[in-house]
């Protein structure tokens, strides 16, 4: 019985300390991420679950480079919202470049 309470606890802390995770980091991208708008270049069905995923590209001519973007797995079909070609924001983290977020406005699968 301990064993059983004990894995529900555990189950409970990490259910508290991880819920509200994505829509947190979405808020913190999009008040002090660095905004960028990206052609997308793919929307792709991840396996035959209904798992969508954006693909955009954005390059910099400042730099002469391409930076290519993936937005999170989505929960619906995004090509009733965007088409190849169209653009969509994409935040730059402030000090970390590696990290972004892309503003879809569908649901991500993992919240």
């Amino acid at each position: 019985m301990g064993f059983v309470a004990l894995v529900l606890t555990l189950h409970t802390v990490l259910y508290i300390l991880f819920s509200g995770r994505k829509s947190r980091k979405r808020d913190y991208f999009l008040r002090y991420g660095e905004p960028i708008e990206t052609e997308i270049t793919d929307i792709k069905r991840r396996g035959r679950r209904t798992a969508w995923r954006v693909k955009s590209q954005h390059f910099d001519k400042r730099l002469g480079k391409k930076s290519v973007f993936k937005s999170e797995i989505l929960r619906r079909n995004p090509s009733r919202k965007f088409q190849v070609g169209d653009t969509v924001m994409v935040y730059l983290h402030p000090a970390r470049p590696g990290q972004y977020w892309m503003e879809t406005g569908i649901e991500s699968e993992y919240l």
